[in-house]
């Protein structure tokens, strides 16, 4: 198979006016570390900005937020209180899990988040229970980004 060479002198002639500092031409040319591929995913599955906000506007008391969310809030800041985590059966045995199987199903979401004094809330965008508490005169949104949002409750 021939190749065209016009056009291949053409882009290459392009890529070099547009990267002419040999830093950014390093740049352009380097593929992304594993660090850098894994805190692309991370910020795609995880609220890491989220968390960020979290850091610099403590909430008071336990985060209600999702299982998954729980446990990487845990490894990330074990000074940031979880409703709950990825520990399941400590969760289960105690009846804090149908407890909050019933929050994000709305069946009583209100009642569960006054039971346990949950101040504030840290979940995926666009779930029932975030339009629930949009909704809802004693909660406001703190934060949102692509990723998450963090609803407050109003005293």
């Amino acid at each position: 198979m021939r190749r065209n060479t016009k056009l291949s002198e053409s882009a290459s002639c392009v890529f070099r006016q547009r990267y002419r500092q040999p830093e950014l031409l390093t740049a352009a040319l380097q593929p992304p570390t594993n660090a850098q591929a894994m805190r692309a995913v991370l910020g795609q599955r995880y609220p890491v900005t989220g968390l960020a906000w979290l850091k610099k506007n403590p909430p008071k008391g336990r985060i209600f937020s999702t299982l998954e969310w729980g446990g990487y809030l845990n490894y990330q800041d074990p000074a940031t209180p979880v409703f709950m985590d990825g520990r399941m059966d400590l969760f289960e045995h105690s009846g804090v899990f149908a407890d909050y199987l019933k929050a994000i199903s709305l069946d009583g979401s209100l009642e569960v988040l006054d039971r346990y004094r949950i101040e504030s809330v840290l979940l995926p965008n666009g779930t029932p229970l975030v339009y629930l508490l949009e909704h809802t005169p004693e909660w406001t949104v703190a934060y949102r980004d692509g990723n998450a949002v963090v609803l407050v409750r109003v005293h």
